[in-house]
């Protein structure tokens, strides 16, 4: 299994008048023979007010053979996030 894409879109604009939240795209492969299930860790690291920090999803995948799926856990953050200084890391454990 094997993340082949990944992405994320911002759930508000800068002006910080929205919800503040991050929507990861991801999108995994399943390139072996057999129905595989791993966890998807989604991790994204922000700049704040009050210095860096870290909020992570985890996410049960389990694929067939062959199949692709793309999966879009969402992150909340706190008001003060800025969204320009986002720095998203994926893996599966």
């Amino acid at each position: 299994m094997q993340i082949i894409s990944r992405d994320y879109a911002a759930g508000r604009n800068e002006s910080g008048k929205d919800n503040v939240n991050v929507t990861f795209i991801i999108t995994i492969k399943n390139f072996g023979t057999l129905n595989e299930s791993k966890t998807l860790v989604c991790s994204i690291s922000f700049e704040t007010n009050s210095g860096i920090m870290t909020y992570e999803n985890k996410t049960l995948v389990s694929l067939a053979p062959g199949d692709t799926r793309t999966y879009r856990p969402v992150i909340d953050l706190p008001n003060d996030a800025k969204s320009v200084s986002w720095t998203l890391n994926t893996e599966l454990e």
